[in-house]
């Protein structure tokens, strides 16, 4: 077995101790959370983990989310999981949090030299009401995408390559008259205005594929059913063909190995572990 695929096993199995972590939690506090994006197609094409995949994405819609993030500050042992939420870590700019465990370590190329908790990790998205009416909607997110990137910046987010580009130099010297609070401040408000609405389409705000295709029917997350992912079961969409067909077309057939991606990992540490 080569030395990756004995990592990724391992990561894997610290990724499930982290997904039990969020399991315990919503099921003791009635929230509804369910498995998004590769981790649901992990559990319907290979029932777990895809092989290459080193992460683990849960979604909730934000009022349950806001819950999640509440009753976190009572119910995890600090000792071993940090819940990292933008409010909780200044220099952390993404609009979902990561539930880390203590004591390990993931440096990956996008964040590699920004100053935050850097433990191993699974992400629980909020899933934001987004306008009805396709001009609103639009123009919502492209308010989110135009903060959410200064603050990106203004923190030091991105790879080398990036880095050095011009477009990245002029936003990078536009992001210092903002301060991070500020801009944190605005894209939440942005993301979140229709939050006790009623809308038809919604949105993973800071998901992998950007605005646009992470917009859905909110109709598509009414119904959840649980699946087998490894040796427990998870929640996820219950269908499954009309969500993961919208992402991933036939999802069915296995990607070629040069599109097997994951987050550019630089560095693993599994502490104790």
């Amino acid at each position: 077995m080569e030395n990756n695929d004995i990592i990724l096993q391992h990561m894997h199995s610290l990724h499930l101790i982290l997904a039990d972590e969020v399991k315990r939690i919503c099921e003791k506090h009635n929230i509804r959370y369910f498995m998004i994006a590769g981790t649901l197609l992990g559990a319907v094409r290979h029932k777990g983990f895809i092989p290459w995949d080193d992460d683990m994405d849960f979604g909730m819609l934000r009022n349950d989310y806001d819950k999640f993030v509440s009753v976190c500050a009572a119910e995890i042992d600090e000792n071993k999981f940090y819940l990292q939420t933008d409010k909780k870590d200044k220099y952390y700019t993404f609009n979902f949090a990561k539930l880390r465990l203590c004591g390990t370590k993931v440096i990956e190329s996008f964040s590699f030299d920004v100053q935050t908790n850097q433990g191993i990790y699974i992400d629980i998205f909020p899933i934001d009401n987004l306008a009805d009416g396709k001009t609103a909607a639009r123009l919502q997110c492209k308010k989110f995408w135009f903060y959410r990137s200064l603050l990106w910046i203004r923190c030091g987010y991105g790879s080398g390559e990036v880095k050095k580009k011009t477009s990245y130099k002029i936003a990078r010297f536009i992001s210092r008259f903002f301060s991070i609070e500020y801009l944190k401040k605005r894209k939440l408000k942005i993301i979140t205005k229709y939050k006790n609405k009623d809308t038809r389409y919604v949105v993973t705000s800071d998901g992998t594929y950007g605005l646009k295709k992470e917009t859905l029917e909110k109709a598509w997350l009414n119904n959840l059913k649980n699946y087998d992912f490894e040796d427990r079961q998870y929640p996820g969409i219950a269908d499954y063909d009309t969500y993961l067909t919208y992402f991933y077309g036939d999802y069915m057939q296995l990607p070629s190995v040069d599109k097997r991606n994951h987050h550019g990992r630089l560095e693993v540490d599994f502490g104790s572990y």
